[in-house]
């Protein structure tokens, strides 16, 4: 299953920046507990874009299609002297959306639109494990 698509978020009120956000998860039945499921992220590509909607980073992984990268990864938009990372697929471990949400606030100057956003997020990492 997948939760997304390709409408953007607006991050922040003045950043300029927007995230898309693909989620593949399974969902399971819970065994030893009639009626309650377990949800199972197979894949996900999130994308922080710029005021043109082009990509600054992008996690991704995907263990299951057409690529031959089955491992997570980070996509960086651009080149560094002569090195053209927009074609790059550098290792990562698996990257929570929160962990990309935070990030966005913290390196890129987003502005938060609550004020207790580190609880907010604190509270998610706890919750998902991520």
């Amino acid at each position: 299953m997948s939760f997304g698509g390709s409408r953007l978020a607006r991050l922040g009120r003045r950043s300029g920046l927007s995230l898309k956000v693909i989620h593949r998860y399974r969902l399971t039945a819970n065994a030893d507990d009639r009626g309650s499921w377990r949800v199972s992220t197979d894949g996900y590509v999130y994308e922080v874009l710029d005021r043109q909607a082009r990509e600054i980073v992008s996690y991704h992984w995907h263990p299951a299609g057409r690529s031959p990268i089955t491992v997570p990864h980070l996509h960086v938009g651009g080149h560094t002297g002569s090195v053209d990372l927009s074609k790059a697929h550098l290792p990562t471990g698996r990257v929570s959306l929160v962990a990309v949400i935070r990030m966005t606030i913290t390196e890129f100057g987003v502005e938060p639109l609550r004020d207790d956003w580190r609880a907010v997020l604190d509270r998610a990492e706890t919750v998902l494990g991520g």
